[in-house]
């Protein structure tokens, strides 16, 4: 099985070779906030404080507020259009 941890550094290394993030990037940071979001989300869901109907708006602007630091601003715009037309 494999780990929370493993699968947002394979995330980040991914954003990496599509030209999203800076190669030079460090991934293991970045890769630990992105698990804690992620539980965090849940962890929200599960005890009521986010409905069901918001769960995915909610893990997808914790994830993007702490990815949009670390790409390039058309990138970033790209994202959050994105992330918008997916919510």
């Amino acid at each position: 099985m494999t780990s929370v941890l493993e699968m947002e550094k394979r995330l980040l290394l991914r954003l990496i070779d599509e030209g999203v993030l800076d190669g030079k990037t460090d991934i293991f940071f970045p890769a630990r906030r992105l698990m804690g979001a992620t539980w965090s989300s849940f962890l929200l869901w599960s005890k009521g404080f986010i409905s069901e109907n918001d769960f995915k708006r909610t893990y997808l602007r914790e994830q993007l507020y702490l990815l949009i630091p670390l790409t390039a601003d058309q990138k970033a715009k790209e994202m959050m259009e994105s992330a918008i037309d997916e919510a």
